[in-house]
């Protein structure tokens, strides 16, 4: 007897959850509402309720992020290699001969972005790596946007600059933390021990997470011989894995922010990321922004060495913005957290209340930080790539696009890009 075998439901939807169902199936009706409320006038993301294309990002985003932990495992991920090697160029027409070294590997753990051909130790290397709560593969604006922040820079500069992307295995994958921070130490003594002398973190998100948490690293686990980072870059850095209830009140950022943001409290509080993780998920090196925050606990030469540097920035609209801030106030001596009220500001840039900036001296690095108007999280490297095809466009004609050049509505790419140029020497 002949059977007539079909596919069952599994088969397409394989073990996901109910939560990851609804998110799935429901994006048509998510996508039609947000189009619906764009052209009302009734679009939740106030920083882009003139911008279609972002609200379409946004709800992207928020699906992909409420989901429960055992569905990621279920989503295809590309790998690093082709979606810098593959997708980038085709994407966002990024032309490999314009960037030396472009795409080839420098260990198991690696790839270059950008590889000066010529490259002194001490020239700096910027280790990059990337955000998705160490569940999600690569978003290609990521890449794209630091991508976009080397060409911005002076030539001077940038022929000084290589760029080294952190190709880390994700925890839906199998590979809990801290397996990420031991592919970050392995490239970086690497390194390290093939003698350069100036090396750079830069992070979103849990990207951020990692890089500050492997200050920690180097403090307390690894040999102290070892050179430590001479700047940290942090875009929207998740620093507290595990927030408590104490963050859903009306002053604070998670809560007053659920409308606008694409993190949303009730999938980030808690033991939501316990299988994440294969040690104690409340360690500093792994959750560096949980409370209380002890200032001895941050006496490290990289945030009280006159001879380093840090860059932060996140988003008044973001739910993390409280987070990031406090971590600042503690860490750095930055004050904006407790010295401006956040959420109620016109949309424009104001010095005075969206930018801290310190000169380095004794007891301090040099620091600087910025809170985008009305920014949401990773705004910087989710939402400002666009730029790429600007750049390219001039560069075709034989010209260069400067920072100095790009308006605000290119916030976060800007300001890392005008930080970097006036810390490499």
């Amino acid at each position: 007897m002949h059977l007539t075998v079909y596919p069952t439901f599994e088969f397409f939807f394989p073990m996901f959850s109910l939560r990851g169902l609804l998110n799935l199936l429901s994006l048509p009706i998510r996508l039609l509402w947000v189009t619906i409320q764009y052209f009302n006038g009734s679009v939740p993301f106030r920083k882009y309720k003139n911008d279609l294309i972002s609200c379409y990002k946004m709800t992207f985003f928020i699906a992909f992020l409420t989901m429960n932990f055992g569905d990621y495992k279920y989503i295809p991920a590309l790998s690093n290699a082709y979606i810098i090697n593959k997708i980038l160029p085709g994407r966002f027409k990024i032309r490999k001969e314009t960037l030396p070294g472009y795409g080839a590997r420098y260990d198991a753990n690696s790839i270059w972005l950008v590889k000066q051909p010529h490259r002194k130790p001490t020239d700096p290397i910027m280790i990059y790596i990337h955000g998705g709560a160490y569940l999600l593969q690569t978003v290609p604006t990521q890449p794209a946007s630091i991508v976009a922040v080397y060409k911005l820079l002076d030539k001077d500069v940038q022929s000084k600059l290589s760029i080294l992307f952190l190709d880390y295995k994700l925890t839906s994958k199998g590979f809990k933390i801290p397996h990420q921070m031991g592919q970050l130490h392995e490239t970086y003594t690497k390194l390290v021990s093939e003698g350069n002398k100036n090396l750079f973190l830069c992070g979103d998100s849990a990207g951020g997470n990692l890089a500050v948490g492997y200050t920690q690293y180097l403090d307390k686990v690894a040999s102290r011989h070892i050179l430590r980072p001479k700047s940290l870059i942090l875009i929207s850095p998740w620093l507290d894995m595990s927030p408590g209830d104490e963050n859903w009140k009306p002053s604070r950022s998670y809560y007053q922010n659920y409308k606008y943001d694409m993190i949303k409290f009730h999938s980030f509080k808690g033991d939501k990321f316990k299988d994440s993780f294969a040690c104690e998920k409340n360690d500093i090196l792994y959750c560096p922004g949980k409370d209380p925050i002890k200032k001895e606990d941050w006496d490290i030469e990289c945030y009280t060495d006159s001879d380093h540097s840090v860059f932060l920035i996140c988003g008044e609209d973001e739910s993390f913005r409280d987070e990031d801030l406090k971590w600042a106030e503690k860490v750095l001596d930055v004050p904006s957290y407790s010295s401006v009220k956040y959420g109620y500001s016109t949309g424009n840039f104001d010095p005075e209340i969206h930018h801290f900036h310190r000169i380095s001296d004794v007891n301090h690095c040099l620091a600087e930080v910025y809170v985008e108007p009305w920014g949401i999280h990773e705004a910087s490297v989710l939402m400002e790539t666009e730029i790429l095809f600007t750049i390219n466009s001039i560069e075709s004609e034989g010209g260069k696009l400067s920072f100095r050049d790009v308006s605000d509505k290119h916030f976060g790419i800007v300001r890392i890009a005008k930080f970097l140029n006036d810390i490499i020497e």
